[in-house]
């Protein structure tokens, strides 16, 4: 996108962050890999457990990720966007109907009759 729309891109974590794992009280389930390049950094910083993300229930993982959209966009320009989405969708199905309409309409000429 950035190169393609010359827009900046800032990527966050919507789940499973480590104050995710603290706050929802969730058993660990592994622990870190010690063939991991990234291991002892790791481990310095959160310990040597790890999380899956299965370990939340789909609804919850749906929650948290709705939670980190709603904290990055602009809901009601989100929401015109969806407004004009939805008049997009209605002219093309219009337009579409007419279409076939008119062309059920033409009979294509075979060529010669003559022989």
């Amino acid at each position: 996108m950035r190169d393609d729309f010359d827009c900046d891109i800032v990527c966050i974590k919507a789940a499973l962050t480590y104050r995710q794992t603290q706050e929802l009280d969730l058993p660990p389930a592994l622990t870190a890999k010690e063939t991991s390049s990234r291991y002892a950094g790791f481990v310095q910083k959160y310990g040597d457990e790890v999380y899956e993300l299965e370990a939340l229930p789909p609804e919850q993982l749906q929650e948290l990720v709705d939670e980190a959209v709603r904290s990055v966009i602009d809901v009601d320009l989100f929401n015109v966007e969806l407004r004009k989405e939805a008049t997009d969708a209605q002219w093309l199905d219009f337009t579409r109907r007419k279409l076939l309409a008119a062309l059920s309409e033409v009979t294509i000429d075979g060529g010669d009759d003559e022989e």
